[in-house]
């Protein structure tokens, strides 16, 4: 009796043993999207805390912002505009208020990588005060980066929808 299950303990330590799982996963994925998401991230806690010079590390030279030019994002025509100007208009208009009256905060974000080049779709909330009144916004953002020489940084961002709370 123990010769048949002694047999079977053998067999299936030979058939474990001869399994193994394939990784199909494109190379440099899993330990990119860490950085991936650290530059998005620091990007997003830059704007929230006004350290201007420390948000442009997180583009590369010539990066775009676009957004749409007025009335509703799904109808009007985006303008793209360099990062460094969108950075330095939101610290002038920022310079006039205080820093309890705007927060930015990025709720979720979902990074897709191939290679060298990386998205990530970004859902923000920017709480605003004017006064008494208090208004939240929620907006998605689709960024757009690269790696080059072992470097992530955004090479795009595209305001793709806002909605207010």
């Amino acid at each position: 009796m123990l010769r048949p299950f002694a047999a079977l303990l053998l067999l299936g330590a030979i058939l474990t043993s001869a399994c193994h799982v394939e990784d199909h996963t494109p190379a440099g994925t899993r330990r990119d999207e860490s950085f991936i998401r650290a530059v998005v991230g620091g990007h997003y806690r830059c704007l929230a805390e006004r350290k201007w010079t420390s948000c442009r590390t997180a583009f590369w030279p010539g990066a775009t912002f676009s957004a749409p030019g007025s009335g509703d994002t799904l109808t009007s025509a985006p303008r793209a505009i360099p990062a460094d100007s969108m950075i330095a208009s939101l610290a002038r208009t920022l310079s006039r208020t205080d820093p309890g009256d705007w927060d930015l905060r990025l709720l979720r974000s979902e990074v897709h990588q191939d290679g060298d080049l990386a998205t990530v779709w970004a859902d923000v909330r920017q709480h605003s005060r004017d006064g008494d009144r208090a208004t939240d916004t929620d907006f998605t953002e689709l960024l757009v980066l690269r790696r080059l020489g072992g470097a992530w940084r955004i090479a795009s961002i595209s305001l793709v929808r806002v909605a207010p709370r």
